[in-house]
């Protein structure tokens, strides 16, 4: 009687180990909260606080007829690029911003001049900029000059940033 005492022990030790073990979370991390970027900022603020991935856009490379265009028509002095977008939207800001920046980098358009502006998940945040330009929709480029807003475009361009530019500054 003893041992079967002491074996129906041995196996409930067992299992209430195995339990334990099984039920309990194995110190994976918990998926991150996205970080929400309300206000304005730099390019340089952005990559520091926003915590995306991968800034680069190595899977862009714009179109050097293009790129050759929009430096001669372009004045950058008398021009100016607002981007609204989001920290928290991942699909669509992840990807496009770091094209929108390596684009007006490459046109010899200073990257922390540009201005940044995160949204709140409402889209409410800041206020004034967003009722300004009427931004529904994140990423959202808009391309100003002293006259007021030339043209925006909206999360995706028609066809590549460059080119979208391009037939906004030809208007």
């Amino acid at each position: 009687m003893k041992k079967s005492a002491i074996n129906i022990s041995k196996i409930i030790i067992a299992t209430v180990i195995t339990i334990a073990f099984t039920a309990c979370p194995r110190n994976e991390p918990e998926p991150q909260k996205p970080i929400i970027l309300v206000g304005q900022f730099t390019w340089s603020e952005w990559k520091q606080k926003a915590g995306w991935a991968d800034y680069s856009a190595s899977d862009y490379t714009p179109n050097a007829e293009v790129l050759e265009e929009l430096k001669q028509i372009i004045d950058l002095d008398s021009i100016a690029f607002i981007v609204f977008s989001s920290s928290w939207c991942i699909p669509d800001c992840a990807p496009q911003m770091p094209r929108i920046m390596k684009l007006l980098q490459a046109i010899g358009y200073e990257q922390d001049s540009v201005l940044i502006y995160g949204l709140s998940r409402d889209k409410l945040q800041p206020a004034v900029p967003i009722l300004q330009y009427d931004i529904k929709f994140v990423p959202t480029l808009v391309i100003v000059n002293s006259d007021g807003m030339m043209g925006k475009i909206v999360e995706k361009p028609n066809e590549s940033w460059e080119k979208h530019i391009l037939t906004i500054l030809e208007q």
